[in-house]
Order: C-alpha cells, then sequence, then structure tokens
C-alpha cells in the first residue's frame, strides 16, 4: 500500500531530523543550530531551546514529556516541554538513532549491533530483535504499529514476542530524517527540502 502525499509545508529548520507530536505541536531538532524547535500545525514558529548533550537524533513524545536520543553517549534524555530535564536514561544498546515509546518501555535501535532493543524506563534491556533496515532515521508507535522510518524507505512494523516484522512499505522522501504520527496522517521530516510532508495513513 502507497500512502499519498497530503502537503509539505515549509519549516524555518536547516536541516530538520527528530519529530516528535503530542496532538498540539511539533517538536524539531536542527542539526545545525543544536536546538528543538516547537511549531504549530500549521508550521508557525513558536519557540526553541537548546538540546541536551548532543542528543541531535529523534524526538518522540510518552504522552507526558519529550524525549530526545543522544546517540553519541547513548543516552535518551526525558525533558518537559519547555526543554528542562527531568530524567535521563543511559541505554544498552551502542549508537541509538531511532526510539519511540511503547506504553512504559521504549523501542530503540541498536546501530551498532544491527539490532531493535526493547528496554524498560531504566534503561534494562527486555528483548532484542533483529533490525529491517540499515539506515534507521526515526520511529513512531501510533497505538497500533511501530512506524519506522529511513532514508530509503518508510515502513509499518508489527512487534511480536518473537520478530519485528514488515507489515508495509509507504511512500518515502529522498533524505527521509525523522516520523510522528497522528490518528489520521504520518509526519516526515525531509533534510533535502526543509519541508513537514504530511501522508495519509
Amino acid at each position: 500500500m502507497v500512502s499519498v502525499l497530503l502537503k509539505s509545508v515549509p519549516i524555518a529548520i536547516s536541516k530538520p531530523r527528530g519529530i516528535a507530536y503530542n496532538n498540539k505541536y511539533q517538536f524539531i531538532v536542527d542539526n545545525i543550530t543544536a536546538k528543538i524547535y516547537l511549531f504549530d500545525k500549521n508550521g508557525k514558529l513558536l519557540k526553541s531551546f537548546p538540546v541536551i548533550g548532543t542528543a541531535l537524533g529523534d524526538l518522540t513524545f510518552n504522552g507526558k514529556y519529550l524525549l530526545s536520543a543522544d546517540s553519541t553517549a547513548e543516552k535518551i534524555y526525558i525533558q518537559d516541554i519547555e526543554g528542562v530535564l527531568v530524567k535521563t536514561i543511559s541505554v544498552t544498546g551502542k549508537s541509538p538513532t531511532a526510539f519511540t515509546a511503547i506504553g512504559k518501555n521504549y523501542l530503540i535501535t541498536d546501530s551498532t549491533a544491527n539490532k531493535v532493543l526493547l528496554i524498560d524506563s531504566d534503561g534494562n534491556e527486555l528483548r532484542r530483535y533483529n533490525k529491517i533496515t540499515d539506515t534507521p532515521r526515526g520511529m513512531e508507535y501510533d497505538g497500533r504499529n511501530v512506524l519506522y522510518v529511513d532514508k530509503i524507505a518508510t515502513t509499518y512494523m508489527i512487534i511480536s514476542q518473537k520478530a519485528v516484522k514488515l507489515k508495509k512499505v509507504l511512500t518515502a522522501l529522498q533524505f527521509s530524517e525523522g516520523i510522528a504520527a497522528d490518528n489520521k496522517n504520518i509526519m516526515i521530516t525531509e533534510a533535502a527540502g526543509e519541508t513537514l510532508n504530511y501522508f495519509s495513513k
């Protein structure tokens, strides 16, 4: 199944990377300025705050807090929507480039071992899966499936007790970077076009 591109919204970011959505605002990392920018649904910039550490990778929202991945320090930072640090999680995997919250746990890539790890809220590994793409950029759990984006393709994943299985391939952009979703749409940042792109589910 191929998703339809609904619209592309220009965003005032030089190199957009990870994205998170909290049903009201989009949070997007800029790799050039090392800041997280807050946008409304129309792409209007509302505010920004510096990233913590070198967290220039993926973002996710767990229902209350914003989380950012630091692939260099191998940590996940939990912060409020003002950018204030609440908690730091040290992860067991190496070079985490993509992750998402699933209930109280997190699914995170281990780029060195080429695996996907399920970890608890303290960073302890619960399960290890084989990764299905080579260039992970972002993940998002939409309440049913895990959406997984790399630079080449965007996919749905089914997470079972034994394996990660590919469900279907969606339309991808040339330089997909981050992914978020609401009930109807999938949002993907594109580094080359400096845009936020909305696809149908």
